[in-house]
């Protein structure tokens, strides 16, 4: 197993939630230009922006994030009450109100642990949110464009 660098596990981090460094930086509320020089491996993270990480993405391992030991995400060993509707793809989607996690399961097979569970922080759930509701309007202004688009064509 080859060992990874603290840079590469911020990486790894930022890929495996699938966002970009500059919206993994505003989550942290740190500078841009600081994650890239760790993800770039051009200087180490402190302790401050190591916390940061470990406070606002609260699943992730701290053992995994300091030393690489272990997996990345901490698992979740039982959930308390949850709110649950369907997604695109037909899967149960929650948000465990005890844990403040968010979960996907795959409903085809019940009593077994999901292969595809994905839980996120509150913090993360509201930028997704966010994320959403902002692509929802360039999608609403994209359409707007088009209508007054073909009011001209028709016109000319």
């Amino acid at each position: 197993m080859t060992e990874t660098t603290i840079n590469q596990r911020i990486k790894i981090l930022i890929n495996a939630l699938n966002i970009s460094s500059r919206a993994f930086s505003a989550a942290l509320d740190a500078p841009d230009a600081t994650t890239r020089n760790y993800v770039d491996g051009r200087s180490k993270p402190g302790a401050d922006y190591l916390e940061k990480i470990l406070r606002r993405f609260e699943r992730v391992s701290p053992d995994w994030l300091l030393t690489g030991a272990g997996g990345m995400f901490r698992s979740e060993l039982g959930e308390s009450s949850t709110t649950s509707q369907n997604n695109s793809g037909g899967n149960s989607v929650g948000i465990n109100a005890g844990s403040g996690k968010v979960s996907q399961k795959n409903t085809a097979v019940q009593g077994q642990p999901p292969d595809n569970t994905i839980l996120l922080s509150r913090q993360e759930y509201s930028l997704l949110q966010s994320q959403i509701k902002t692509l929802q309007n360039q999608l609403a202004d994209k359409e707007r464009i088009i209508q007054l688009l073909e009011m001209q064509i028709k016109k000319g």
